[in-house]
């Protein structure tokens, strides 16, 4: 299973399958996916959630969404989210990599649901 393991350096221990759930359990409630759906992270690599989510935060910063599943729109996808969570604070330099993640490289991942609980934390206002 790829999914959210390997984000902290802890992953194994009850806090981290605690926060996997929480950032899981997020995901789900601001981007409307199926609670049922066993494979959100790897469902996230074609771009559409991420920008859908990022959309329900902050509207319009994705302002071009691409349906399709081909390797342009997965690329195309990332990395308008990228730039919207550059919009939104995270510095450049932490920002994931749209290929690596696109790619499931661990390091993609990592990165990814770093992004990913850096933005829930800014929107919800404790970090500025």
């Amino acid at each position: 299973q790829a999914e959210f393991v390997g984000y902290d350096s802890a992953s194994s221990t009850g806090a981290s399958v605690a926060n996997r759930d929480a950032v899981r359990s997020y995901v789900r409630n601001i981007s409307g996916t199926p609670e049922n759906d066993v494979t959100l992270l790897n469902s996230m690599r074609f771009g559409q959630i991420p920008c859908r989510l990022i959309n329900t935060l902050y509207p319009d910063t994705v302002t071009k969404l691409h349906d399709a599943r081909s390797t342009f729109a997965t690329l195309e996808n990332l990395a308008a989210y990228s730039a919207g969570l550059a919009l939104r604070g995270i510095e450049r330099k932490a920002l994931f990599r749209p290929l690596e993640f696109a790619n499931s490289t661990p390091r993609g991942a990592e990165m990814f649901v770093r992004n990913l609980v850096r933005l829930a934390i800014i929107a919800s206002g404790t970090l500025r």
